[in-house]
């Protein structure tokens, strides 16, 4: 599974550039549906991290009590992902099957920060009418 962070991100969770991975591979479907765009957002005066997917646009919302969850941020990704499927009725076997297919996760650098920022809010406020 491939995270784009923008470099904000990137700097807060202290990964450094040569820990980086090539999004080379991940433009077209079935790897661009376990491509993740996060991203930061407060949201009701609360830090959060919103993840959306590279191809469904699907978006997830992670409140951020404190900068100790930064070092369990993959099991954070992972556990987010996992439970928003079950809460939107996918059967457990497709989600088993997507995690696996998905295999550990990685990050990279997005590609256009400002899409990805405007991609996001625009979910955020959707979800929030």
């Amino acid at each position: 599974m491939l995270i784009q962070c923008t470099k904000s991100l990137l700097d807060q969770l202290g990964i450094k550039n040569s820990e980086l991975l090539s999004t080379e591979g991940h433009e077209q479907f079935p790897n661009s549906s376990m491509a993740w765009h996060p991203n930061f957002a407060t949201i009701d005066r609360k830090k959060a991290i919103v993840l959306m997917n590279k191809k469904t646009r699907h978006s997830i919302v992670i409140y951020i009590p404190s900068k100790k969850v930064f070092s369990k941020i993959n099991e954070l990704i992972r556990e987010a992902i996992i439970t928003t499927l079950r809460m939107e009725g996918v059967r457990k076997e497709v989600i088993e099957s997507y995690m696996e297919i998905a295999g550990e996760i990685t990050f990279s650098k997005t590609a256009s920060r400002s899409l990805v920022q405007r991609r996001i809010m625009r979910s955020v406020k959707l979800s929030s009418c």
